[in-house]
Parts: structure tokens; C-alpha cells; sequence
């Protein structure tokens, strides 16, 4: 039953879904020490600021898309302006947190390139959108309305 947890929080891990999967992984931790759920559970932290921590959990789960993605935000860019590119797709595509990475590259490359610090602060402004509210928080609100 406890595996059962696990494979629902890494369920909701792959679709960056952080507190429920980490509710996940809580319960399977207080139906068995589990070090797994354990170890997922930190992850799952870790890829709350960082999603690049998330590298070898997509390499184990084979999610090659993820991988590919991960892949080009890597990649060192030929200028500020190819690093704002791939940020702007990957705003399109959905993927706020990888599209930080990017934006934070351009402005290392180049700290005044006003576009890339416009790009950060819509990926940043959308990962803030998506971020879920933890049960409790959720109950509150659900509450007053």
C-alpha cells in the first residue's frame, strides 16, 4: 500500500505538481518508512525552486520530452538574445520554471537586456499561478467562499 503512494506522488511529480505529491509521499512514509517516499518527498522540495533537480527523476521515469527540454536549457547559448528565444518558447509551451533558467542565462550573459528581465517576471508571475495551495490553505478558502 505504501508503494501505492509512491506511485501516485510520482505521478503528480512528473506533472510538477508539488504539494500533492508530496501528500503523496507523506502517506506512504506514515504507512512504512519508506525511504524512497522519503527521498521523493525532498525532491519534491528541492524542484519547488529548482526544476532542474527533477533531471534524474525524468531520466528514471524515461520522460524523454522533459529530458529534451532540460537538455536545451543546459545548453550554453550563442548570445543573450538565443537564450530570451528559447525562454519565450518555452513560456508558450507551458513551462515556466525551465523558461526562468533561460531568462536567468540571458541576464547573465548580458545584465541590462531589458527583454530578458521582462520574459523572467512572466515566467516567474506564471509559476506563481500554478503553485498550489497546500490542503490546509485550500480548506481556508474553500471555507470563505
Amino acid at each position: 500500500m505504501s508503494t501505492d503512494y509512491v506511485k501516485k506522488g510520482d505521478g503528480l511529480l512528473e506533472q510538477k505538481k508539488y504539494l500533492s505529491a508530496e501528500l503523496q509521499y507523506r502517506k506512504a512514509i506514515i504507512l512504512k518508512k519508506n525511504v524512497k517516499a522519503q527521498e521523493r518527498m525532498d525532491l519534491s522540495k528541492k524542484a519547488q525552486t529548482n526544476v532542474l533537480e527533477l533531471e534524474l527523476f525524468y531520466a528514471e521515469k524515461d520522460n524523454l520530452d522533459q529530458l529534451n527540454l532540460f537538455s536545451k536549457v543546459k545548453e550554453v547559448p550563442e548570445n543573450a538574445k538565443n537564450a530570451v528565444v528559447l525562454s519565450k518558447t518555452l513560456i508558450e509551451s507551458g513551462e515556466y520554471q525551465l523558461a526562468i533558467v533561460a531568462a536567468d542565462t540571458a541576464l547573465q550573459m548580458d545584465p541590462g537586456y531589458d527583454i530578458a528581465k521582462e520574459y523572467l517576471s512572466i515566467a516567474n508571475k506564471e509559476t506563481s499561478n500554478l503553485t498550489e495551495l497546500s490542503p490546509d490553505a485550500q480548506r481556508f478558502y474553500d471555507l470563505k467562499e
